[in-house]
């Protein structure tokens, strides 16, 4: 489980699971919000998942909604800056824009990442900060 307070940064792999009903990423997510860590979800991950809507993807909607209603979790935008900074970070290590923007988030947060791809996001981060769901 996670044991610092630092932010967790979810990917899209995390947002599936969630979708699908995982037991450890929904026992994980409370723990967090529980101790009031806060969980980073990059847009762009949900830009990857969002397929229907709440009618569809009920689980992941309730989370979202839920999640940003009480402040467990923080929306993180692509502006200007960010995005030089992430097309830095493809420089130095190829991968999708997805994952190197979670990477980033989780960079600058000095957390760890929740994916289902250790290995793009081993990548820019260290391996003992990645949960693999």
């Amino acid at each position: 489980m996670i044991v610092d307070h630092a932010p967790v940064t979810f990917d899209a792999g995390a947002l599936i699971a969630i979708e699908r009903g995982d037991a450890f990423v929904r026992s994980m997510s409370r723990v967090l919000a529980a101790a009031g860590v806060v969980v980073l979800i990059p847009a762009v991950a949900i830009v990857e998942v969002w397929r229907g809507g709440a009618r569809r993807q009920a689980r992941l909607a309730t989370f979202l909604n839920d999640s940003i209603e009480f402040g467990h979790i923080r929306i993180v935008d692509l502006d200007f800056e960010t995005a030089k900074q992430v097309g830095v970070l493809l420089a130095r290590a190829p991968m999708s824009v997805a994952d190197a923007v979670v990477c980033h988030c989780a960079l600058g947060a000095g957390g760890q990442v929740v994916t289902s791809d250790p290995h793009d996001i081993g990548r820019l981060i260290p391996r003992d900060r990645i949960k693999v769901v």
